[in-house]
């Protein structure tokens, strides 16, 4: 991001979420929580692509994938999206879920 740039939806509700948490910083767990931003169609193979790599290789974590507008994805993808990603977020307006989601996994 450029000096004077505006942050735009994703980082403002990424740090909006982060500042909610209570006790955010104090996480114990050992399992590793990736954050994917799904912006548009072109995104979710990619996504898909990168967890399924990780399944094969038998790593150890959890995800979640927020959507920008999941009505926008392809049935098709994101049904195999739906196969190898974890919780789910439906669009950047949904930002209590996000935060109710990191809540559970912060306790």
């Amino acid at each position: 991001m450029d000096a004077g740039q505006e942050p735009d939806q994703w980082h403002l509700a990424g740090s909006i979420v982060m500042r909610s948490l209570p006790n955010s910083g104090q996480c114990q767990s050992n399992i590793p929580l990736f954050l994917y931003g799904v912006p548009n169609r072109d995104k979710a193979p990619l996504t898909t692509i990168m967890l399924s790599y990780f399944h094969l290789h038998k790593l150890q974590f959890e995800s979640i994938i927020v959507f920008e507008d999941q009505a926008e994805i392809p049935r098709a993808d994101l049904a195999r999206l739906s196969d190898v990603g974890g919780d789910m977020i439906s669009s950047l307006n949904a930002a209590d879920d996000l935060a109710r989601k990191l809540e559970q996994r912060a306790a």
